[in-house]
């Protein structure tokens, strides 16, 4: 391969990495309204029971260890690669960012699943003083 196809060819293969990173990520930027059924969305949003309450918390909780051990693996893989496979870095980067995207979904789904949790407990507090 000459100089130039060899210069040309680098960018384009770390430009193809991060977008397919990237495309990824946005996959799971959207997953937050996905996540729960369309049918515990009606009934949290209408206010629901404690248990509806409890029940979306559950679900965030498993979604975010689903997402910390994802952002684990991929850390693992990072700290893997050898200098002499990624020269330039670019595969490990691209590795940790994603891996530090996921895990800041992780932190919002628990801060979801916390919220939650709080609504329900306070919903059952109100119940007990009626």
């Amino acid at each position: 391969m000459n100089r130039i196809g060899h210069i040309l060819s680098v960018p384009t293969v770390c430009l193809a990495i991060l977008s397919l990173s990237l495309i990824g990520m946005t996959g799971y930027t959207f997953a937050g309204d996905q996540i729960l059924s369309r049918d515990l969305v009606s009934r949290v949003a209408s206010e629901g029971t404690p248990d509806d309450h409890r029940g979306a918390a559950l679900v965030y909780r498993e979604r975010a260890r689903q997402l910390e051990a994802e952002a684990a693996q991929y850390t693992r893989e990072a700290a893997g690669i050898r200098s002499l496979q990624d020269t330039k870095g670019f595969r490990r980067g691209a590795l940790k960012m994603a891996a530090g995207s996921l895990q800041s979904q992780a932190d919002e789904m628990k801060q979801l699943s916390a919220s939650h949790l709080k609504q329900a407990d306070s919903m059952t507090a109100h119940q007990k003083d009626q």
